[in-house]
């Protein structure tokens, strides 16, 4: 099932399966990546792992569970909560398949809103249980960049909240080598270049920022 909500200028395509953003589309200019290269993915939802796990697998009190690179949400159908022209809201709770690899009850809501032709997402997740629930969640968004022909992927830059020192976990697929190296110091302002990505992809190790801007630089 697709649905879709607009504000009249933003107009947001979103699955059932996954929760899965499909389209966001401003007067009638697709930003979001179609799933048709190397990657056959939008943006993906990870719960309830961000990552992989060593050996695909995990141990909770004595016993081994098995489970894949970024949990299984973004396989499953989540069930329709509320919906109006703007916005949206879509559910996902433990069934017995889930409870197999993940031994945990819990209630996941992902919310969609377009406002003044921007899109808020939410992550909402509930635990039903008296014991903590264990997990992680990401948004694993894709856009296209360049935006628009005749720009090129260096012209853009990302920008950060706040003047960073930050270092990056070395990546040596699919898990972290537990190395860092320097991304830059004291400053706000990364310009983009296809090396950081050569081995899939960047893993800061601190930072101080809440809010980064995918901005072209030109």
């Amino acid at each position: 099932m697709l649905y879709v909500i607009s504000d009249g200028k933003l107009t947001v395509k979103v699955s059932d399966r996954g929760a899965e953003l499909q389209s966001v589309s401003l007067s009638g200019h697709e930003f979001l990546y179609d799933g048709k290269g190397l990657w056959n993915r939008r943006a993906p939802i990870l719960f309830p792992i961000v990552g992989r796990l060593q050996n695909d697998s995990y141990r909770y009190k004595g016993r081994e569970y098995k489970m894949g690179g970024h949990g299984f949400a973004r396989d499953l159908d989540f069930t329709l909560s509320e919906k109006t022209e703007s916005s949206l809201s879509l559910t996902l709770k433990e069934n017995a398949e889930t409870l197999k690899i993940y031994p945990f009850g819990f209630l996941l809501t992902v919310g969609y809103e377009v406002k003044d032709g921007c899109l808020s997402v939410s992550y909402t997740v509930k635990n039903p249980e008296d014991e903590p629930l264990l997990y992680s969640i990401g948004s694993h968004e894709a856009y296209f960049c360049p935006m628009t022909e005749g720009e090129r992927f260096e012209d853009y830059s990302l920008v950060f909240e706040k003047a960073e020192t930050a270092e990056a976990y070395e990546v040596a697929p699919p898990l972290l080598s537990g190395r860092t190296y320097g991304i830059f110091e004291k400053g706000s302002t990364l310009p983009l270049k296809y090396d950081f990505f050569a081995v899939d992809a960047i893993v800061l190790k601190e930072h101080k920022s809440r809010k980064i801007t995918l901005t072209n630089s030109g």
